[in-house]
């Protein structure tokens, strides 16, 4: 989704993503079974021209992970703000 304030410019995204491998994953993991991960993916970025070459960014970014096997279970989460000149 894309939505302008002012002059800036806010930017959201989900994603889903569902895998399932055909094979077993490894003998030593829980006997052999298939790996199954469903993934989340959320940012929310926002984008704020300051001159015609400088530009304010920033967002933050959000990822989960789940699966049948608790080795690739995850969640990460971060944000970031910085400055993009053009010339």
């Amino acid at each position: 989704m894309e939505k302008n304030l002012g002059k800036g410019i806010f930017l959201s995204e989900v994603s889903f993503t569902s895998t399932e491998d055909e094979k077993g994953y490894n003998p030593l993991l829980s006997n052999n079974e298939t790996r199954n991960t469903n993934t989340t993916n959320a940012s929310l970025r926002f984008f704020y021209p300051l001159t015609n070459s400088l530009m304010l960014q920033s967002g933050v970014y959000y990822q989960e992970q789940s699966s049948n096997l608790s080795l690739f279970e995850t969640e990460s989460k971060s944000a970031d703000i910085g400055l993009t000149f053009s010339f």
